[in-house]
């Protein structure tokens, strides 16, 4: 199934190294299969002349189109990505509190806060 127009129509060519033997002789194949309508008749053969595809191919009675069962396993490990992404932020941030913590001469951010809230408390 083709939808509109083309866009671009240019010329064939096959990629060679850089002063290679072959570069000549390939162009001169392609050159003859243009002029003899070779690549014209593959190229409606590939683009135009293939129909469309038939309409509700069934799998086992049912319809082989894609529904939300069936792609539902994407969404699962997408969502397994995030919440595991989601620990590892929070390990990394537990983790470097405890380093920064340290650094400042404290037991722990949970200990600090802790603590300045209970003296608050204590003290009223």
């Amino acid at each position: 199934m083709k939808v509109g127009a083309n866009l671009n129509s240019i010329g064939y060519g096959v990629a060679t190294p850089f002063g290679s033997d072959w570069k000549d002789h390939i162009n001169l194949a392609i050159l003859a299969l243009q002029e003899r309508g070779e690549l014209k008749k593959l190229e409606n053969k590939w683009w135009y002349d293939r129909g469309q595809c038939d309409q509700g191919i069934t799998v086992d009675g049912s319809s082989a189109s894609l529904n939300l069962s069936k792609v539902a396993g994407i969404f699962y490990i997408l969502m397994g990505g995030m919440i595991a992404s989601m620990i590892a932020a929070l390990g990394e941030f537990l983790y470097r509190s405890r380093i920064e913590a340290r650094k400042a001469n404290s037991n722990s951010i949970v200990g600090n806060f802790a603590v300045s809230h209970l003296f608050r408390f204590s003290v009223k």
